[in-house]
């Protein structure tokens, strides 16, 4: 489903990019950033094909669930998430959401790079790190060996999925990204007291 606003603009920002999502599904050798294809194109391309394989698999047909949300505000920023749910076959489904971030006075998407400091990505990495050793405990209480090995399976990464909140900077890690499927999606909070220096001081609180 689609989510309008009072601004033209983010409409048009959000329906695009909602396009692009399904497109990449009807189009799956495609990123969903190079995606263009118009959404009710998009739309007919997976039915077509869920149709097709149903013929080979009864029973079998394929679910794509969009839908956005808004977050609130942060400063100048306006604040959605696009969640998606796909099952095009296989042993299950899979569940994304993309945080969006927008300076609708700019008109402009506001990427990670954007809000941090040069050289911020080490310093996010070192202050992941906790929530993250804090995620495999309670996922699989270990001990220095099978914790280093999970590291090795898993390694962290600086999500660019990223969005502001009363508590502080969240980042969002997909089902896979830093766990198996089972553990489901993640979400990291670094507090801004530990993000002076990281972040541009007009996004500080």
């Amino acid at each position: 489903r689609l989510l309008k606003t009072s601004d033209p603009w983010i409409n048009s920002v959000l329906d695009q990019r909602i396009a692009a999502i399904v497109g990449s599904v009807a189009s799956p050798e495609q990123d969903a950033a190079t995606v263009s294809a118009p959404l009710q194109a998009s739309v007919d391309a997976i039915v077509a094909a869920s149709t097709a394989d149903s013929k080979d698999r009864p029973g079998m047909a394929y679910a794509v669930k969009v839908e956005p949300k808004y977050l609130g505000a942060h400063k100048q920023l306006q604040q959605f998430e696009i969640a998606t749910y796909t099952f095009t076959g296989g042993a299950h489904g899979m569940s994304t959401v993309e945080p969006i971030v927008l300076d609708p006075a700019q008109k402009r998407r506001v990427e990670l790079a954007d809000v941090t400091l040069p050289d911020a990505e080490a310093r996010l990495l070192k202050l992941l790190d906790a929530p993250y050793v804090a995620m495999i405990k309670r996922l699989n209480p270990t001990n220095d060996q099978q914790l280093a090995q999970y590291r090795k399976d898993f390694p962290l990464f600086v999500s660019k999925k990223y969005r502001f909140a009363e508590d502080g900077m969240h980042f969002h890690y997909d089902p896979y990204d830093v766990s198996y499927y089972a553990a489901g999606a993640q979400n990291f909070v670094i507090p801004y007291a530990q993000l002076s220096g990281v972040i541009k001081p007009e996004y500080l609180p």
